[in-house]
């Protein structure tokens, strides 16, 4: 599997958008292979970047896309059967060195924030479609909002 990255910012947008021209990025996918492929690639080639643990929205979801349905398979094979699904995500990236995960606003409460950050983990939700949503998210802890107004959770 190729592994690239290119990215190409004006001296102006990093000073202007970026404080302390500190750009931050980082890279997420639904696969858990992919992100440890790149993970691979980025260390032979001396790069960083943190990676993140996309999480489908329920065991049903996972089925709808080939990328997704590794997270179920994943899961399986780990013995997470059990395990609440959202949980199964801090479970798996945790095991695997993996910083962040992206969790289905649906499927965050309190007790799955914290679980995450006792593990090291950041906690980001995705398809946030309201900015009372977004608000509810961060006081229980989210560290931070993928925010799509049009997108139908």
């Amino acid at each position: 599997m190729e592994f690239s990255l290119s990215v190409a910012l004006s001296e102006t947008f990093v000073s202007e958008f970026i404080p302390d021209n500190e750009l931050a990025m980082s890279l997420h996918s639904f696969s858990i292979e992919a992100l440890q492929a790149a993970r691979d690639e980025m260390s032979l080639k001396g790069l960083s970047l943190k990676l993140g643990l996309l999480w489908p929205s329920s065991p049903e979801r996972a089925l709808d896309m080939t990328i997704s349905a590794t997270a179920l398979e994943q899961s399986r094979e780990r013995g997470l059967d059990s395990v609440p699904w959202p949980e199964r995500a801090i479970e798996i990236a945790a095991q695997e060195g993996i910083g962040v995960v992206d969790i289905h606003a649906s499927n965050i409460n309190e007790e799955i924030v914290e679980k995450a950050h006792s593990q090291h983990l950041k906690v980001y939700a995705w398809v946030v479609t309201n900015a009372e949503q977004a608000r509810h998210l961060l006081e229980m802890g989210v560290d931070k909002i993928i925010y799509e107004p049009h997108a139908t959770s």
